[in-house]
C-alpha cells in the first residue's frame, strides 16, 4: 500500500517532466521559447495540483482519525457492537446522567444505545461521503478499520433498511456508509482474507444460517409444487 503510493507520486512528479523532455526532443528550435516556457507551466501546475489534492487527503485522514479516537466516539462504539456491560463513564462520556434506579436504567440505557449508535453510523457516514468525492484516503482507512465498519453495519444494518423504507423519503439515509461497507468488505476479502473468514464465522454464522433455511424451504415449496402440478 506504501509502495503503490510512492509510486504514484513519483508518477505524478515523473510524467509531467517527462513530456517536458520530449517537447524539447522534437521542437529543439530555441525560437520555441515560449512552448517550452508555457509547457513548463502546466506541469509545475499539474504537480502542484496532485501534491495538494495529496495533501488535502492526508490532512482529512488524520482529523478522522482524530475525531475516531475521541473517548466519546470510542466508548460509542463499543457501546453498539461489544456484548459488554455499560458502566457510569459510559453514560458520562455520552453527556446522559447515570440511571440510580432499575427503573431509570432501562430508559437511560435504551438512549445510550441509541445515542451510542447515531454516533457510530455518523461518523462512517462521513467517512464513506469523504471517500466517494476524494477528499479522503480510501486504502489507509480501510486497512485501519475495515473490520469496524463491517461490525457496525452488521449490527446496524436492520435500523438502516427500516428508515430508508419508513415511507419518509429517506431512501438514500445512510447511503455512503452503506457504499463503505461494500469497499470495505472487498478490501478484507483482497488484504485479510484469513480474518474476514474468522469474521464471517463469528458474526455471520447465524445469519448464513437462516439464509440457508429460508432458501431450502422455498425450494421445498417449489418441489412440492411441481409434483402437484
Amino acid at each position: 500500500m506504501g509502495f503503490r503510493r510512492t509510486f504514484r507520486n513519483i508518477a505524478i512528479i515523473v510524467i509531467p517532466l517527462i513530456v517536458l523532455a520530449a517537447i524539447g526532443f522534437y521542437f529543439p528550435n530555441p525560437n520555441n521559447l515560449a512552448v517550452y516556457v508555457t509547457a513548463a507551466g502546466v506541469v509545475v501546475s499539474v504537480i502542484t495540483y496532485f501534491y495538494q489534492r495529496e495533501q488535502l487527503k492526508s490532512r482529512t485522514l488524520l482529523e478522522v482519525f482524530k475525531d475516531f479516537n475521541l473517548p466519546s466516539h470510542r466508548e460509542a462504539r463499543r457501546i453498539t457492537y461489544a456484548e459488554e456491560e455499560e458502566s457510569d463513564a459510559s453514560y458520562e462520556l455520552l453527556g446522559i446522567r447515570p440511571p440510580t434506579t432499575t427503573e431509570e436504567r432501562e430508559v437511560r440505557l435504551k438512549d445510550l444505545k441509541r445515542v451510542s449508535e447515531n454516533i457510530v453510523r455518523g461518523d462512517l457516514n462521513n467517512a464513506g461521503t469523504l471517500i466517494w468525492h476524494g477528499l479522503m484516503d480510501e486504502s489507509v482507512f480501510l486497512d485501519e478499520y475495515w473490520w469496524i465498519i463491517l461490525r457496525i453495519w452488521d449490527k446496524s444494518k436492520d435500523s438502516i433498511e427500516e428508515r430508508r423504507h419508513s415511507g419518509t423519503g429517506a431512501l438514500s439515509y445512510m447511503r455512503n456508509f452503506k457504499e463503505l461497507n461494500s469497499k470495505a468488505e472487498k478490501y478484507a476479502r483482497k488484504h485479510f482474507p484469513k480474518d474476514f473468514e474468522e469474521y464471517v464465522k463469528k458474526y455471520r454464522s447465524d445469519a448464513i444460517d437462516r439464509a440457508s433455511k429460508y432458501f431450502d424451504v422455498i425450494l421445498k415449496h417449489m418441489k412440492e409444487k411441481d409434483e402437484q402440478g
